[in-house]
């Protein structure tokens, strides 16, 4: 039911999240989403498009020992114009701030992800980009590594003035890749509120 030609989309995220240890005290944590997504009848009735979206990279600095279960960082985002298709994507480049606050207890994990990003430059025939993202998260492990959660993604754009909110329930697992350690992560994403 999106838009005008009650169109539908899939969107498929490859994140990868990253720590890497810059010094005993401060670690950089990187982090990219890149959307995959297969749409139809968004642009027009009878048309599709799939490919790659624009992608979100952003590094967190974060002191390396957490602190009462406590881990927080912050650093820049940038929003990188990588769509195969004009439909699936802004055509701007764009840069801002991110933020990250989480704590670990009992098995536990919970916390919250910011970000605010406005365009710099790109087509002049497309509209600027300014566009706060607010994720909160929590999810329970057990000692096996198994885990049950989930998070709400609220994206606030500022130049189409509209909100969007989902929720993805999700079911993660712990394994080990040579000595470092891997959450995976799957769960279906499930639109709570979004723009007609």
């Amino acid at each position: 039911g999106i838009g005008e030609f009650n169109g539908s989309r899939n969107t498929l995220n490859f994140q990868p999240v990253l720590p890497i240890s810059l010094s005993p005290k401060l670690n950089m944590i990187t982090r990219l989403v890149l959307p995959i997504i297969s749409q139809q009848d968004i642009s027009a009735p009878g048309v599709n498009q799939s490919g790659l979206s624009d992608a979100t990279v952003s590094a967190l600095f974060s002191p390396a020992v957490a602190k009462n279960g406590l881990t927080w960082g912050v650093g820049p985002i940038f929003l990188v114009p990588t769509a195969t298709d004009k439909f699936l994507g802004t055509e701007k480049l764009g840069v801002g701030p991110t933020a990250i606050i989480l704590k670990q207890q009992n098995g536990w994990t919970y916390g919250a992800l910011v970000n605010q990003i406005w365009s710099v430059v790109g087509s002049d025939a497309r509209a600027d980009v300014s566009q706060m993202f607010v994720q909160p998260f929590f999810v329970y492990n057990w000692q096996s590594g198994a885990g049950l959660g989930g998070n709400f993604e609220l994206t606030q754009n500022w130049e189409g003035n509209f909100t969007a909110i989902f929720f993805n329930p999700t079911i993660s697992g712990i394994t080990q890749l040579g000595n470092q350690k891997m959450q995976l992560v799957v769960g279906p994403r499930i639109p709570v509120s979004i723009p007609e």
